[in-house]
């Protein structure tokens, strides 16, 4: 748990100094949409019991 929470801390502080040095975040909006969509894709496999493509 205390991992999870640290990864989470890494991030939102990455996104506070990209902000502050006027710099593109490790993780920008198009890496996290694409890691959105695996997910959703992965919880729809899931409900209908075969593979999605993306």
């Amino acid at each position: 748990m205390a991992e999870s929470i640290q990864s989470f801390t890494r991030q939102y502080t990455d996104i506070v100094e990209s902000i502050q040095d006027n710099r593109e975040p490790l993780i920008n909006g198009d890496e996290a949409i694409k890691a959105l969509r695996l997910i959703l894709a992965i919880y729809e496999s899931a409900k209908k019991g075969h593979p999605i493509k993306l």
